[in-house]
């Protein structure tokens, strides 16, 4: 399971103090599932780096960011170009957790637990 983010991981977003987490971009549960299994950890790691580093994808974290503090509804558009993609936004603890635990899986395994 990827563990919830910590106060670490929160940063002031507005001039009120408003906290709001840091985000990043993530392989979909069902790819990193499939990488696990079939120990090419290492290779969706490479890949989701690639397509993250992309327009329009590399903004989208920042862009939900802004969203969520504004409260608008661009946080589902942003999502939603994240998965046409193959990749969620989760919290920027997630993301490290996640690719760590991916590096590790360089041979065939049993599935995770993951839930984003």
């Amino acid at each position: 399971m990827i563990p919830a983010p910590r106060s670490a991981d929160r940063r002031p977003a507005a001039p009120g103090g408003v906290e709001a987490p840091r985000f990043a971009l993530a392989p979909d549960p069902h790819l990193v599932q499939r990488a696990v299994r079939e120990g090419n950890g290492p290779l969706l790691v490479t890949e989701w780096h690639d397509i993250a580093g992309e327009r329009p994808w590399a903004g989208l974290p920042r862009r939900l960011q802004s969203a969520v503090v504004q409260e608008s509804p661009a946080t589902v558009y942003c999502r939603a170009m994240a998965a046409s993609a193959g990749l969620e936004i989760v919290s920027s603890e997630s993301a490290r957790w996640l690719q760590r635990r991916l590096m590790q899986a360089n041979a065939p395994a049993a599935p995770l637990d993951i839930v984003i």
